[in-house]
């Protein structure tokens, strides 16, 4: 006997998958396990949450008994601030600091010994008058996956950052990434690709739909009982892209996430040993003015963010003050930004940049672009 799941469990599902916190995660698993079946085909996915749940609640107990130690420290969290957060992971002695002093322009510690840095150093950087975080974080060593020198809680920042920036040193620079790579792969942080892009739903409805057969690359009916053997009875399955199990089986994983990163290579312009992967970004650190200004850019990119300006009727564009928006913001989107009154009134907009010629008026859904400047008629 399968399982039957409702709409308000797929609903309490989704809210788990968004979680940010583990807080959040345990709320929507109870509200899950409350729409959870009660015939005897639901008993494995109730105790999966079940398992869930009590493993949540355990590192939360933790997290309280550390904070309340006699003379304990800080625990290793950072509160998200600005238009986007990037997280810089290295090994111990890789440059971390002396990058990130460079590119915020503190001071933090920079010494020959390993593990200068024991806790997340904060610092802002000014992208044409927009904020962005930049976070020095400790080392990463082999087995932090595993928690050894407090790896899971350095690798939950990681796991919450809209990006990644990699610093590794010349000399070691493909063994450093090498490493990085697989403690961060252990933890669920799939770099420089997409979640597979296939929507698996409860339905309404009886049985099993499927849109995209085209994509599918073994029988529907091992698609079927697959899910069904997953507790999946009434579903629609749509398929954007080549299906396997294995990408199913990915989709369906609520603990990964998948970030874009940059390298930085450290110290030297030889960039030979780092072999380059699909997508990755290489760029090996002089610490020039240029240079600095080409990695804000590319900062910005690996966020998927885009930046614009906007500018009132028949005045100059506020050209000192950025806004960062997620890639694929609409000009309502930015409007949202700018006051709650010009989104409830917006007619249209004008745009210069990325527009047919400047000043073209646009509708409400354009989509803005890198350096657009936007005016709102409202």
């Amino acid at each position: 006997m399968t399982t039957n799941v409702s709409i308000e469990y797929a609903n309490a599902q989704a809210k788990y998958e968004n979680a940010k916190t583990t807080a959040e995660k345990l709320a929507a698993l109870e509200e899950m396990k409350s729409y959870c079946p009660t015939h005897k085909g639901a008993e494995n996915l109730k105790n999966e949450i079940t398992k869930k749940i009590v493993k949540l609640k355990l590192e939360m107990e933790k997290e309280k008994t550390q904070s309340s130690k006699k003379g304990g420290g800080p625990t290793i969290s950072v509160k998200k601030e600005g238009a986007g957060q990037l997280v810089l992971v290295g090994v111990p002695n890789s440059g971390k600091t002396t990058f990130f002093n460079a590119m915020t322009g503190l001071n933090g510690p920079v010494e020959d010994y390993e593990f200068t840095t024991t806790l997340p150093d904060v610092g802002m950087i000014d992208f044409k008058g927009a904020k962005i975080q930049l976070v020095d974080l400790p080392p990463i060593v082999e087995g932090s996956a595993e928690g050894k020198v407090n790896g899971k809680e350095i690798l939950a920042v990681v796991r919450n950052a809209d990006a990644i920036v990699f610093v590794v040193s010349v000399e070691r620079a493909a063994r450093e990434y090498l490493l990085l790579k697989k403690e961060l792969e252990k933890s669920g942080i799939i770099l420089n690709r997409k979640k597979p892009n296939i929507s698996i739903v409860a339905s309404s409805f009886p049985g099993f739909s499927l849109t995209g057969k085209e994509f599918l690359k073994i029988p529907q009916e091992e698609l079927v009982n697959y899910l069904k053997e997953r507790g999946m009875q009434n579903v629609q399955v749509i398929l954007r892209e080549p299906t396997t199990l294995e990408t199913v089986a990915e989709a369906m994983d609520v603990t990964l996430t998948y970030k874009k990163t940059l390298i930085v290579v450290m110290k030297s312009s030889k960039t030979s040993e780092l072999k380059r992967e699909k997508e990755m970004i290489v760029m090996t650190w002089e610490n020039t003015p240029e240079q600095k200004a080409q990695m804000l850019d590319l900062m910005i990119e690996i966020m998927e963010k885009t930046y614009v300006f906007t500018k009132k009727p028949g005045q100059d564009a506020a050209m000192s003050m950025a806004l960062i928006v997620p890639k694929g913001s609409t000009v309502l989107d930015v409007a949202g930004l700018v006051h709650k009154d010009i989104v409830q009134n917006l007619k249209s907009a004008k745009i210069w940049g990325s527009a047919k010629f400047d000043g073209q008026r646009v509708a409400k859904d354009y989509v803005v672009q890198n350096g657009d400047i936007v005016e709102f008629s409202w």
